[in-house]
């Protein structure tokens, strides 16, 4: 199959919300992502874009989507695994430094296999995405609050731990002032969730993409001397039942090796829909 990609204008990301590769649960992200651009075209702030959408099509229409975000993400949607070829050249040339690609698995796997020994890649794993889209599905919640400032310490150490032991990202290569700067947006936003024990917290997430098509949790940890007591579920499922009062669905997804955090999730509610993989990048010099 011949494929080309080529940036996608806001006619073709209205059609994209119709194909095939899109019509997944799984890819809230990129649906919310793509009404979130039309607003700004429509806004006539289209020159302030979080990063740039990508179509690959053969003769018979668009076959995979992509979008490139300027934090360094590569997000994937469904899609016939040969259909990334073309990515491969944008990738390596004007997009060279992602730092994380992740979606739909067939796709992820065969761009990954086509970078070859371009670039390092210190993390290759399945990612599956779970989902629950009714409070009816939710298991046992607890009292959480919205975090606020005088956290801000716990979350800082918080998200570093979370990205070295999911990641393996090493804390010292983390930049503390745009990390607190990330936290203090959620905090602002109340896009960051608590569980106490006592007076102090032991478990935090964090909400990302909310819009038409649902909303994402990510960001999910708790202190080692509670794991394992249910916190992470019941943090889960309460912040869960408060999105689904405005949202038709929450989902999240989690390395499938993390089996104590897929157990947690499934507890909270949520079913796997499909298995995503995601693949951290390192760049040479």
């Amino acid at each position: 199959m011949r494929t080309v990609a080529r940036p996608l204008s806001p006619e073709d990301l209205d059609l994209a919300l119709l194909m095939p590769c899109l019509q997944s649960d799984a890819h809230i992200y990129l649906k919310n992502r793509i009404l979130e651009e039309r607003r700004r075209v429509a806004a006539g702030q289209g020159d302030q874009a979080e990063g740039d959408f990508y179509g690959v099509f053969s003769g018979e229409g668009l076959e995979l989507l992509a979008w490139f975000d300027r934090g360094g993400a590569l997000v994937l949607s469904a899609g016939d695994p040969e259909s990334v070829k073309p990515l491969r050249r944008l990738c390596l040339d004007g997009y060279r430094g992602l730092r994380v690609l992740i979606g739909s698995g067939g796709p992820v796997r065969r761009l990954t296999e086509l970078l070859g020994n371009k670039v390092r890649k210190p993390l290759f794993r399945s990612q599956p995405f779970l989902l629950v889209d009714s409070k009816d599905a939710l298991g046992p919640t607890c009292e959480v609050r919205p975090a606020k400032e005088a956290d801000l310490a716990w979350l800082l150490d918080a998200n570093l731990r979370l990205n070295d032991e999911d990641l393996g990202v090493d804390p010292a290569r983390v930049d503390p002032i745009m990390l607190e700067a990330r936290i203090r947006e959620r905090l602002e936003r109340g896009y960051t969730w608590v569980h106490d024990e006592g007076r102090e917290p032991v478990s935090k997430l964090d909400i990302g993409s909310c819009g038409s098509y649902g909303a994402l949790i990510e960001g999910v940890f708790t202190e080692n001397r509670v794991r394992g007591q249910g916190h992470a579920a019941r943090l889960v499922a309460a912040v869960s039942a408060g999105l689904l009062a405005d949202y038709p669905r929450v989902g999240l997804h989690v390395g499938r090796d993390n089996e104590s955090a897929v157990r947690a999730y499934k507890t909270a509610g949520f079913h796997e829909v499909e298995d995503f993989w995601l693949v951290r990048l390192e760049w040479g010099a």
